[in-house]
């Protein structure tokens, strides 16, 4: 039997589903989410899959609620962006993560504060879990706040 392109779609979603409602528990510890996150990662099938970029878990609005704004950046009504680069491992875990261009230091470590909170979906190329460098960027405006 042939699977179409919408089904083989919507077979690699499942997993994803499942996957980020597992990790996104609010009773579980920073460490109890990385691991059954990588659980999680180590029991799907990526076989059939060709090509998936990394995603984060939650997607953005799951990092934007753990972002908070600088207090100091907030009186004095400043908005900016940073730019973060990082690695994502095989299991969706970021590494070497670092600020590529910021506009105020205190933008930096509330952008790097959370991120580090953050879990990845990992990257696939030719039925493989792959590392890949990335880049970020955060947006800090009053309004989101």
């Amino acid at each position: 039997m042939r699977i179409s392109s919408v089904m083989k779609i919507l077979l690699c979603l499942v997993p994803l589903l499942l996957l980020s409602a597992c990790v996104i528990g609010e009773n579980l510890t920073f460490e109890e989410k990385v691991q059954a996150h990588i659980e999680q990662v180590r029991s799907e099938d990526v076989s059939e899959i060709s090509l998936r970029i990394p995603e984060m878990v939650g997607g953005s609005r799951a990092f934007y609620d753990v972002l908070r704004y600088p207090q100091s950046a907030m009186q004095d009504g400043a908005t900016g962006t940073v730019t973060l680069g990082f690695y994502v491992n095989e299991y969706g875990i970021i590494e070497n993560l670092e600020v590529v261009r910021s506009d105020r230091s205190d933008f930096s470590r509330a952008a790097i504060r959370a991120k580090e909170q953050m879990l990845y979906i990992p990257s696939v190329t030719n039925g493989k879990r792959v590392g890949v460098n990335h880049t970020f960027t955060v947006h800090f405006r009053l309004m989101n706040f």
